[in-house]
């Protein structure tokens, strides 16, 4: 009697354990802090690609919006400044920003200037 009775507490318990990873298993991360900043391609479907750590750039003012220019030139494509904080949107200054390109699915196909990037830390240099 004893032996039936542990081994229904221990089939309960395989069965929670069971039920709990499936439920962690089949839920996806849709929480804030992983979904990108909303940088004006509301029309789109908007995703984060590539991250990029301390990538030396230079803010530059252009008409009412910035651009990151890369220190040294790199393939000579400037960054969209989207989510960068206030106190660095001045044009000149000099910063070092991690982030994420940004894509979708027919930006293959679309030649865009500057190339979508989401300011994620910015500090100067």
């Amino acid at each position: 009697m004893w032996v039936l009775s542990e081994n229904k507490l221990t089939m309960r318990q395989f069965w929670y354990v069971l039920i709990m990873l499936s439920v962690v298993v089949a839920c996806e991360d849709k929480s804030i802090e992983n979904q990108p900043a909303n940088c004006g391609y509301s029309t789109v479907d908007v995703s984060r690609a590539g991250m990029v750590r301390d990538l030396a750039v230079t803010v530059v003012r252009v008409g009412s919006n910035f651009q990151l220019i890369r220190a040294g030139g790199g393939n000579g494509a400037p960054l969209g400044a989207c989510n960068l904080a206030t106190d660095f949107r001045q044009d000149s200054v000099k910063l070092l920003v991690s982030g994420y390109f940004l894509t979708w699915p027919e930006l293959k196909y679309i030649n865009i200037s500057p190339l979508p990037f989401e300011v994620v830390d910015a500090r100067r240099r």
